[in-house]
């Protein structure tokens, strides 16, 4: 093995995995302290995108006191290898054929998203191979938002390739808040389109392939009782903070951390600070006074107000909902394709493909979504209408929509923003006030992002 700093990244092992002709790929690096003096060995799981050279500055950190695997499994990381059947129990048994063909007893783990998921499983199904473990990312309880929104994205990944925008998905990523940081946006944008420019037709398949287990999480994920450092970017809203937050509640020697001024993805934006935060801990040394970091005693975040940003109460509520798409035909106000104003006329059965406005009123707005109702109780858009558009009156403002939760009264809707500048100056009409007011007081009801 070579120290980290020495390391040809490109030169991944494999491993063929037992009863299949699947490989994982691996990475080794040995560490800078003798046999006696040195840590158990420190595995690292790859979640999406990922590869050793991912982790250059961390293995440098940790090889000065541990050895340092890296592993990416059939279908994760950068693994050209796809799964013939993927799932927890096959790549938990790769991770566990993987130790043993290294002779390694005891181990610390890492992972992040689907990877986080992977690292509690194995702690908590073989406790006796596992010290310790750092996750981020991670979720057990996947929202109903989130997951249309995979859904939506898997969609389009399998209908339309070329459609797929990069633009759209990083505003998914982030919050209000980080919206005005233009050298954060920047930074997603230029990754992610770094990332995706590069795609090969295994690639995407991979990327479907992590949006699966993403939407299986509750199936997969584990809870271990070794000491657990759950860790949460203070704006993430993919896997909210307080979700993690209740997940580290839940494992009875977790730690949870808040990184401060970064969204889900803590490694492109605070690495140097995730760097300190891991070598720390595996170090057994105290990181809650670490600069950029805010550490809460079990329980204790669940006592913060869990949404990113709060929902606004608009001074002028009317609004209208464009859609081709309906369940139930009813008499309302159709929109002229030709001439772009409303008509009155009578759907029938044959005609539900018609362009229509539904008059809503908006209840509470943020950022991310909005909660409306619609003004005439028959009326009921498809479930997975992909054209929903609303139209504000005052301000005037026009914003495709994503409706996620339909309920007797109410429907819970998320913004599909797919403009930088246009969620901009969004932003800016919601910090108005001649337009919105804060609730007098919060009653508990989620808005669309859960936030």
């Amino acid at each position: 093995m070579a120290p980290a700093s020495q390391f040809d990244f490109s030169n991944a092992k494999q491993l063929t995995i037992n009863n299949s002709s699947d490989t994982l790929d691996y990475w080794m690096i040995q560490s800078k302290k003798s046999a006696p003096n040195q840590l158990i060995p420190h595995l690292i799981i790859n979640g999406a995108f990922e590869d050793a050279a991912t982790h250059r500055e961390l293995l440098n950190a940790i090889a000065a006191d541990a050895p340092v695997i890296v592993v990416s499994l059939p279908g994760l990381g950068r693994n050209i290898c796809l799964p013939k059947q993927p799932n927890a129990k096959y790549w938990i048994a790769a991770l566990v054929q993987l130790l043993d063909h290294l002779k390694v007893e005891r181990c610390t783990l890492q992972g992040g998203d689907l990877a986080a998921t992977l690292a509690t499983a194995l702690a908590a199904e073989h406790p006796t191979r596992v010290e310790r473990v750092i996750v981020y990312g991670v979720c057990h309880k996947l929202r109903k938002l989130w997951r249309l929104l995979l859904s939506e994205i898997r969609a389009e990944l399998l209908t339309d390739r070329a459609s797929f925008d990069v633009q759209a998905f990083v505003l998914y990523l982030l919050t209000e808040d980080a919206i005005s940081d233009q050298r954060l946006h920047r930074l997603y944008t230029r990754y992610f389109h770094h990332e995706f420019e590069r795609f090969t037709e295994i690639d995407w398949q991979r990327f479907q392939l992590m949006i699966d287990g993403l939407l299986d999480v509750h199936h997969m994920i584990g809870f271990p009782e070794c000491p657990i450092l759950v860790c949460a970017g203070e704006y993430d809203q993919l896997t909210l903070p307080f979700e993690q937050a209740d997940y580290a509640d839940e494992c009875p020697l977790a730690d949870f951390v808040l990184v401060d001024g970064v969204d889900h993805y803590l490694r492109v934006d605070r690495n140097a600070t995730m760097v300190r935060l891991i070598h720390t801990y595996l170090l057994k040394e105290d990181y809650r006074k670490l600069d950029g970091v805010c550490w809460f005693a079990p329980g204790t975040y669940q006592e913060y107000e869990r949404r990113g940003e709060p929902r606004l109460i608009p001074k002028h509520g009317i609004a209208r909902l464009y859609t081709r798409f309906v369940d139930v035909p009813i008499e309302g106000e159709l929109l002229d394709a030709e001439s772009d104003e409303p008509k009155h006329s009578t759907l029938n059965n044959d005609s539900s493909t018609v362009p229509r406005f539904c008059a809503v009123t908006i209840k509470d707005i943020n950022f991310n979504g909005c909660r409306i109702e619609l003004d005439r109780q028959l009326f009921r858009m498809h479930k997975n209408a992909p054209d929903l558009v609303l139209y504000l009156e005052n301000p005037k403002l026009k914003l495709k929509v994503l409706a996620f939760d339909q309920g007797r009264h109410a429907t819970r809707c998320l913004f599909r923003h797919a403009n930088y500048n246009d969620a901009l100056l969004f932003r800016q009409v919601l910090n108005e006030s001649e337009n919105f007011q804060m609730p007098e007081e919060n009653d508990g009801r989620e808005v669309a992002g859960g936030n």
